[in-house]
């Protein structure tokens, strides 16, 4: 405009849809046509940071914006000839996969996952951008796999349905491939035939995702089995079983599979389910009682003492489980609170984000929150690499005499953050 600030952006996308595909008058002028829902950079963005905003966002063209103004145009070709560190070629080599070249994948992923260490991106980036790769390799496999029950004569779905991640790939903290964790929900049918497919569509699936690197989920939270699939009255039948119940096992299935985020399949499908939970939750405060029970009985540990002391084992080993000590209860109480507000199928970030914006968290608290969610990713995410690269087996147990002392200070900061979130779950309940 005449102050030289940015209000729009045309691109031979918008042209082909606002113009010529609506065969619209060709006098029009750019105010009509251009997209006015803008996403920019600044010019201090790091590379991996405006890559992470092609991915997230679907665009092709990203304005430098430096104090309102406009100084410069990034392209998604720009990222190519100017820094092609193979982080732009994978997406080629996940959507042209074949069952059999899926194994490639998993290897291209991890060489733009060195490059992301070696850069020093943060953590949160790193997984922002690795998430969308592990997103499209997932859903890769489940189209696979649907085509592959068609080429052996069972043709394509007979119903709608829904394909759904659990774990920490639903988080979206999915750092290297981990195990599978994913079930299925379908439309209802009174076919017969309909369950037969899905049972046939969840094994494929297993066996796709187990090709491309994903190991069979030793808990069998997999769409393979007949309790991680079913149509959307089989799945309230089974909430319902949950709530009545209210067993420790049912319960940590509940916690575990209120992280769920679609995937693959039909969005009204998904809609409908989610609805669907919402509803079922809502109406079972007792069981959200005592999936709230479980994390006061698991407190994460005070300060009055020496942090070395309190995590001695018999062997007097000082370490912590950054997976069971911070992860989980940051995750279950995040949870509960976003379910008693209406929120599901969100990340983390995502339900801290809405948990600030119906005023049940403070801007400080959930920053400090946030804070601590990256000392603690940070901490598995380096510790799991390092075993990585020395091949060794993955543990999330951090020694304490193998870091630095403001390591071990920051991580005290972290669970003492983690438990005053607790306090706040448990105050609520």
């Amino acid at each position: 405009d005449e102050n030289m600030q940015l209000i729009g952006i045309i691109t031979e996308k918008d042209l082909v849809q606002r113009v010529l595909a609506k065969n619209s008058n060709t006098l029009a002028i750019a105010e009509e046509i251009m997209t006015k829902k803008l996403y920019t950079v600044a010019p201090h963005h790091h590379y991996y940071e405006v890559l992470a905003m092609f991915y997230e966002n679907g665009v092709k063209h990203l304005p430098v914006v430096e104090q309102k103004k406009v100084v410069g145009m990034i392209t998604f070709q720009n990222l190519i000839s100017k820094r092609d560190r193979g982080a732009m070629g994978i997406l080629k080599t996940i959507e042209n996969a074949s069952y059999e070249r899926l194994p490639v994948v998993k290897k291209a992923i991890y060489d733009v996952l060195t490059n992301l260490i070696t850069d020093e991106i943060s953590t949160i980036h790193t997984l922002e951008i690795i998430t969308k790769l592990y997103d499209r390799l997932a859903r890769h496999c489940v189209n696979l796999a649907v085509h592959s029950l068609e080429k052996q004569g069972y043709g394509l779905p007979p119903v709608s349905f829904a394909w759904y991640q659990m774990g920490s790939g639903a988080r979206g903290e999915q750092f290297m491939l981990t195990d599978q964790d994913h079930f299925l929900v379908y439309a209802n049918s009174d076919n017969d035939k309909v369950e037969h497919y899905f049972a046939l569509l969840g094994e494929e699936i297993v066996e796709h995702l187990q090709q491309a690197g994903y190991q069979k989920c030793d808990g069998k939270m997999m769409a393979s089995e007949a309790i991680w699939r079913g149509s959307l009255s089989d799945w309230k039948m089974r909430f319902q079983e949950w709530f009545i119940k209210t067993t420790d096992d049912q319960i940590i299935l509940g916690l575990n599979f209120l992280s769920f985020r679609f995937l693959y399949g039909e969005r009204r499908v998904d809609l409908a389910f989610t609805k669907m939970v919402q509803e079922s939750f809502k109406s079972a405060q007792t069981f959200l009682y005592y999936m709230a029970q479980q994390e006061q009985n698991n407190p994460i540990p005070q300060f009055e003492t020496s942090l070395f002391k309190l995590f001695r084992t018999k062997e007097k080993n000082e370490m912590i489980d950054i997976k069971l000590n911070a992860l989980f209860p940051m995750h279950h109480c995040l949870q509960i609170l976003g379910v008693l507000k209406g929120f599901m199928n969100r990340t983390p970030l995502q339900l801290l984000d809405g948990l600030v914006e119906v005023g049940e968290l403070s801007d400080e608290v959930a920053l400090d929150i946030r804070h601590a969610y990256e000392v603690a990713l940070k901490a598995r995410i380096q510790l799991s690499w390092n075993r990585h690269l020395q091949g060794e087996q993955s543990t999330t147990v951090i020694e304490f005499n193998a870091i630095r002392r403001w390591e071990r200070d920051e991580l005290k900061t972290m669970l003492q953050t983690v438990h005053a979130l607790q306090m706040h779950l448990l105050a609520k309940l």
